[in-house]
Parts: C-alpha cells; sequence; structure tokens
C-alpha cells in the first residue's frame, strides 16, 4: 500500500509530563487517487491516562491543508481519520502528541472515480440505481456537481455515504 517515512522534528527526548508537544512528519505519497485512513490505537497507558494525538495532513511543504479546527482527536479507544488524497502527490501527515509511544496504523484505498465536475454546467449524470464514487481532496475548497434528469413528476431518494474527517454537505437544486 505505500510507506511512511517518519521525520521527528525535535530531537530531544520526549518527556511526557515535561509540558512540551513533540511533533513528528509522517510522509508519503499518494499511490493513485484515493482515501487514506489513519487509526491511532490507544496502547495500555496507566489507568486514567488516554493517548492524545493532533493530527493535520499537510501538503509536501508541510503546510497544513486541513481545517485544523477538526483533525485533532483524543484516542480513548481506536479512533481513525480519513482524507482525500490524489495520485502522485507528497503528503505530511503531522502529529503532535505529548505521548512518548503511539501507534498510528494506515490503509489506503484506491477511489477509480466517475465524478461531477467541479462546474456546475458540465454535471455528470447519476442515473438511476447506479453507484458513482467521487473524490474531493483534502485542502481543496472545490465541489462536485452532479444532475438527475426526470421523466415525470416523482420522487427521487439519494443515499450519500462520505469517508471524511468533517462531513460533507449535499445540496439539492
Amino acid at each position: 500500500s505505500g510507506s511512511l517515512t517518519v521525520i521527528r522534528e525535535q530531537t530531544a527526548q520526549t518527556n511526557p509530563y515535561d509540558g512540551l508537544e513533540d511533533t513528528d512528519y509522517l510522509k508519503f505519497v499518494a499511490p493513485s487517487s484515493g482515501y487514506i485512513v489513519f487509526t491511532a490505537n490507544n496502547t495500555p497507558r496507566n489507568m486514567g491516562e488516554n493517548l492524545t494525538l493532533k493530527l493535520f495532513l499537510c501538503n509536501a511543504k508541510r503546510k497544513e491543508i486541513t481545517d485544523t479546527s477538526k483533525n485533532y482527536f483524543y484516542v480513548v479507544e481506536d479512533e481513525s481519520i480519513t482524507f482525500a488524497i490524489a495520485k502522485g502527490k507528497t503528503y505530511y501527515l503531522r502529529v503532535d502528541t505529548y505521548d512518548e509511544k503511539y501507534q498510528l496504523d494506515y490503509k489506503f484505498t484506491k477511489v477509480n472515480e466517475k465524478t461531477g465536475n467541479h462546474k456546475k454546467s458540465k454535471a455528470a449524470t447519476i442515473k438511476k440505481k447506479k453507484l458513482v464514487k467521487g473524490l474531493l481532496m483534502a485542502g481543496e475548497k472545490k465541489a462536485d456537481w452532479y444532475k438527475i434528469k426526470l421523466t415525470k413528476k416523482q420522487v427521487v431518494y439519494l443515499t450519500v455515504t462520505a469517508k471524511s474527517y468533517k462531513g460533507i454537505n449535499v445540496n439539492v437544486y
């Protein structure tokens, strides 16, 4: 599926009691367009202590491309966060933590997308009982447009499933 290269930002020994966060950058290149799921596992700790991680998806220049208000989590049990990524691009996952030890697993899933265009005038048609897959890349402020052709007055049911770190908005016009 690929590999992650860990680049530790601070070289000092991590001390969980010093009140300072350490930062790691995990570098990866998307083998194809799809989504990547990072899962943080709460390794055994002292009673009442939970793993604390803040995760930020960054571009090749280590600039954050995700909304910082919604992309961190405190791991009580196994928790995951998902990002759509583009083929061939280099990304970094920035991990900020007070903990000296953490386990972060990942799984990449390729998506063959047949998406709507980013322009309303070039919207892709969704046909009855057909699955349409799309990707809205992390850090992009674009939308996919789709259209449904009705030949008579009828009720339309849409089922939308999203794998997103902060949800998805669907508007019907």
